[in-house]
């Protein structure tokens, strides 16, 4: 399984269907930490952009996981930086924290390099600008991996993911955008979840209000949360 969280997976492909790239983001994603090394796992780096870059196609699915290291069991989070230049093209990937597998590394920052397509961010004049950012892809055997134990020394423990899709006045994708994580942590962005709503792909009939056309958001905001059973503790 390849991912920050599978159930975003699910979520998605219920709320449509069909291949395609990846559709825009709307929002920067929140810097997401790891709590012992202090690395930034996902998000923009540096001086943010007046208008920051947006993802328009580009994934990493199942497929993708190299032969050589299934067959080996290499499995691990590798997260990635690298710089989306003026063409919004991703360039100069590097290895900010290695999932502990080269194979699974280089994986990694080939696939964001060949795939991932950016509108380009721009400065308050409008004119293109380079854009750093980090992404983190976790790879993972299925059922070799053990879900983690809730911490139950939180107020709620659980997961939770929120995909927003704005649907324009003809009923087409402007842009999708798709978050995960610990509830009550900063949410880290899925773009993989938007799989199934590229830019720009017809998803629904045109809407109306007032017998005026109108664009609107498609809001998938879901959660998993952990409760320990009061009635059966020792």
């Amino acid at each position: 399984m390849i991912g920050l969280w599978m159930l975003g997976l699910a979520v998605a492909a219920q709320a449509g269907s069909g291949d395609g790239a990846q559709a825009v983001q709307k929002d920067v994603p929140a810097q997401a930490k790891d709590s012992d090394s202090g690395v930034i796992l996902s998000g923009i780096v540096g001086p943010k952009p007046a208008h920051p870059a947006k993802l328009v196609s580009g994934g990493i699915s199942d497929d993708d996981y190299p032969a050589a290291a299934r067959k080996a069991g290499e499995q691990g989070r590798a997260v990635v930086g690298y710089t989306v230049d003026t063409h919004g093209t991703p360039v100069d990937c590097t290895i900010v924290k290695s999932s502990g597998s080269q194979t699974l590394d280089s994986t990694t920052c080939a696939l964001v390099t060949q795939r991932f397509r950016y509108k380009p961010a721009r400065d308050k004049a409008g004119k293109p600008v380079v854009e750093h950012r980090v992404q983190g892809v976790t790879w993972g055997l299925e059922g070799e991996t053990l879900m983690s134990a809730p911490d139950f020394s939180k107020q709620e423990t659980g997961k939770q993911f929120k995909l927003d899709v704005l649907i324009d006045e003809q009923g087409r994708v402007l842009y999708c955008t798709a978050k995960t994580g610990e509830i009550g942590d900063a949410l880290e962005s899925q773009p993989e979840a938007c799989q199934n709503f590229p830019a720009g792909k017809q998803v629904a009939e045109p809407a109306t209000r007032d017998g005026k056309p109108v664009r609107y958001h498609m809001i998938v905001d879901s959660r998993t949360t952990f409760v320990p059973d009061a009635e059966k503790q020792p």
